[in-house]
């Protein structure tokens, strides 16, 4: 999503982010799969098609997106369907997390994808001169 949000309008490939960030390009087609399927991203699966986003990234809020995304069970005591091992009376470990979880979540909700615009002009900079290096 930042990369996209880097070539605002433009429809970019997921070869080119896969490059670009050096990841697997099967890795990143589940996570944009998924950014689809939640209604962030289209892909167009024309001729030379790509991703882009579905809506204004003013209205695309980051910590929606992480919480939607992102496993949250960071221990097995927070998945309801497993049952914990310790007695739960005796172990303060879930409160501890589940409030280190909250806090987490605090910051992102202030900001949008729009909010990183201020790094676009910088990052989309910085991408076209390691292109350059790259030829």
């Amino acid at each position: 999503m930042i990369y996209l949000g880097a070539y605002l309008g433009d429809i970019i490939s997921m070869p080119q982010i896969a490059e670009h960030y050096a990841i697997s390009p099967n890795h990143l087609m589940k996570v944009d799969q998924q950014l689809t399927k939640l209604g962030y991203l289209e892909l167009l699966r024309v001729r030379n098609g790509g991703l882009r986003f579905t809506r204004a990234t003013k209205e695309i809020n980051i910590r929606k997106v992480v919480r939607e995304i992102e496993p949250h069970d960071i221990v097995e005591c927070f998945n309801q369907n497993v049952q914990c091992v310790i007695v739960p009376a005796c172990c303060s470990l879930k409160g501890i997390l589940g409030n280190a979880l909250r806090s987490f979540h605090q910051e992102p909700v202030k900001h949008s994808i729009e909010d990183l615009k201020v790094l676009n002009f910088v990052q989309r900079d910085l991408l076209q001169r390691l292109q350059d290096i790259k030829q």
